[in-house]
């Protein structure tokens, strides 16, 4: 805690301040819910033996370890922290609520894939999978790679996700297999095909893509000089 007072002297006007500094933290106890075992060892890192965790510092440790609880798929989660009447004591309540939990799983879409297959690929377990933002970029990443490696490079997939329920959809475009080829003059490439028109390489498949390849070609063009007027 800190106070203090105006005091009058010989030598004019003295700010006195009393600085009594919080006591080092000696333990903290959990009650509630019991933090998940993935989540446990992050949620407050901050928190050891000897710190002098001051109200602010405190409330911020308080808040982070909430939004990280909820952004792990636990969207009701709420986290107090409580000092005993011994300040060097902390209590921790944490309440998870209803977690953001796959219940059912489905696959939509014309396919040359076995429904039960893509989700196996997503990692997606009903009853265990938790949804969360991360996951979801992780999933449609591994997809993503599937369809590359199946030489869809126009593939796409998609998940909406009814969180009250728990259900799980996943729509998927896989597209016709693309094989990449040059037609014409090849006008001296100093660049692979592959380089030129990277759809391999895209996190996502979308026809803008196209245009954008057609117009880093023709500005590759357009910087040789002996080839503007093929422009």
């Amino acid at each position: 805690t800190v106070a203090g007072h105006v005091e009058e002297g010989e030598r004019g006007t003295l700010l006195r301040v009393e600085l009594e500094p919080w006591p080092p933290l000696e333990a903290w106890t959990w009650k509630g819910d019991t933090p998940p075992v993935a989540l446990a060892k992050r949620l407050l890192p901050e928190l050891r033996r000897g710190l002098r965790l001051g109200d602010l510092r405190l409330e911020r440790a308080r808040a982070r370890a909430q939004q990280h609880l909820r952004d792990a798929g636990y969207p009701e989660a709420s986290l107090v922290a409580v000092r005993e009447a011994r300040a060097d004591h902390l209590v921790l309540e944490l309440h998870l609520g209803r977690p953001s939990r796959v219940m059912q799983a489905a696959v939509a879409g014309e396919a040359p894939y076995q429904g039960a297959a893509l989700l196996r690929l997503a990692g997606i377990e009903p009853g265990k999978t938790l949804w969360t933002q991360e996951f979801r970029r992780a999933a449609l990443a591994r997809l993503r790679k599937r369809f590359v490696r199946d030489k869809r490079l126009e593939g796409r997939a998609d998940f909406s996700f009814d969180d009250k329920h728990g259900r799980l959809l996943l729509t998927v475009e896989p597209g016709p297999v693309v094989r990449l080829k040059s037609l014409g003059l090849h006008l001296g490439w100093t660049t692979s095909l592959a380089d030129l028109v990277p759809l391999a390489r895209e996190d996502r498949y979308s026809p803008d893509l196209l245009d954008g390849y057609d117009r880093r070609i023709l500005r590759r063009i357009g910087s040789w000089p002996d080839h503007r007027d093929l422009l």
